[in-house]
């Protein structure tokens, strides 16, 4: 059983009926336009939305548009005439959009088995597709959600405390769900992959990271920033994060001091790191702290910390360097702290630590910016709590060298 990799192959398979569901404003025509705008051969019936609308939402969606799109308003129309519209353009290979089925069923009874019969003949017999869109509104609509070969559902969800659009597919008849669910940005247009990551990716060098804007303002003070981990968040997407945040800098012209977590080997992080800068591999020192050695003492410690630490640099810290401190003597760990924000005072430092650490917990009273990084099913999404601000997905292609926050709206 083959599988369909992209969300807008399922949507435009030739023979396909299917249908897009969800509450006003939930993006179900902008997800629509997305898949004319890949057919680039398509028929929008609306009874709705006026034609310059559609068409206007449809460059929004894809401004390289050059296909043929004919939006035809059934502000009045009777249902008949829409099922011809649409036997016509599926017989040209078209692919055709109803918006909406609740409309078009409106005040129905005897059409609903000459829309069946419609579905069976005309449609799934031919070269184009239908797409039927829908808010659940119409009793008759949702008896008739058996004759779907997919059914796609768009909602706003929760992220961070915010709400993104999901895009949810609940049925493909003839193929293998890969990956059921996705996100969708306005900010862009764009229909967001996940991005699976269970074992270290290939990296390639370092091209770049495209930062949220407020994130580049607030890094430029020089402030200590918080970035934490939900645990949900791997190990090793952990580590790609501080790799390609440290990487940047290096790249900048910054001299960075990286320090690694327990369970992380100064061998392999050169060999990400060398593989990411290449030649500024000087513009990198990396450091493995160990707390025992200084008996959890905050100013022996920190004395250990400066004498490792080469002056006037960025600082990237793993917390799971210092979470054996936090533990065993949380009040010389907070002591500590007090001691190196007065040393790293103007210089910017970045803290990584997950959600149950100890030392996350103690540093978010210090830090002057906090984020939060999250993950669900593949996604990997960004916030800053402290100042608040929007949701991004964080894109991250380590095999192209870069890493890019697109924001949700």
């Amino acid at each position: 059983m083959p599988l369909k990799t992209e969300l807008l192959d399922v949507l435009t398979a030739p023979g396909y009926v299917s249908i897009i569901e969800g509450d006003p404003g939930s993006g179900k025509t902008t997800l629509a336009l997305k898949a004319c705008a890949r057919h680039g051969n398509a028929t929008y019936i609306s009874y709705a939305d006026p034609e310059v609308s559609i068409t206007r939402k449809l460059k929004l969606v894809d401004p390289q548009f050059s296909g043929s799109f004919n939006v035809v308003s059934m502000l009045s129309g009777k249902p008949d005439r829409a099922f011809s519209l649409i036997e016509e353009a599926i017989g040209r290979g078209e692919l055709v959009v109803v918006d909406s089925l609740d409309a078009m069923f409106y005040g129905m009874k005897e059409e609903v088995r000459a829309f069946l019969q419609m579905i069976y003949g005309s449609v799934k017999a031919k070269s184009g597709s239908l797409i039927m869109i829908s808010e659940g509104l119409n009793d008759v609509a949702r008896q008739v959600r058996f004759v779907f070969d997919v059914i796609v559902e768009v909602k706003l969800v929760d992220v961070l405390g915010k709400g993104v659009r999901a895009i949810r597919l609940l049925k493909d008849r003839d193929h293998e769900i890969e990956h059921a669910l996705h996100y969708m940005t306005f900010s862009d247009m764009s229909i967001l992959e996940p991005f699976p990551l269970l074992e270290q990716p290939a990296l390639n060098r370092f091209s770049s990271i495209q930062r949220p804007k407020e994130s580049e303002t607030i890094l430029e003070t020089g402030p200590n920033i918080l970035e934490e981990f939900d645990l949900d968040v791997s190990d090793i997407r952990a580590k790609l994060v501080r790799e390609f945040m440290a990487a940047e800098y290096v790249m900048k012209g910054y001299s960075v001091n990286y320090t690694v977590g327990p369970n992380e080997d100064i061998s392999d992080a050169l060999i990400d790191f060398k593989s990411l800068v290449g030649n500024y591999i000087d513009r990198l020192n990396i450091i493995n702290i160990d707390a025992r050695a200084t008996g959890y003492k905050a100013i022996e410690f920190f004395n250990k910390s400066v004498s490792l630490y080469r002056p006037n640099s960025v600082n990237i810290i793993n917390l799971l360097a210092e979470e054996e401190f936090a533990v065993n003597a949380p009040e010389e760990y907070e002591a500590f702290i007090n001691l190196t924000m007065k040393e790293n005072q103007g210089r910017i430092t970045l803290h990584f630590g997950h959600s149950n650490l100890n030392s996350t917990r103690i540093e978010m009273k210090y830090v002057n910016a906090a984020r939060k990084l999250t993950v669900t099913d593949g996604f990997l999404f960004w916030r800053s709590i402290k100042p608040q601000g929007p949701v991004y997905f964080v894109k991250m292609e380590p095999e192209k060298g870069s890493m890019e926050f697109v924001r949700m709206t």
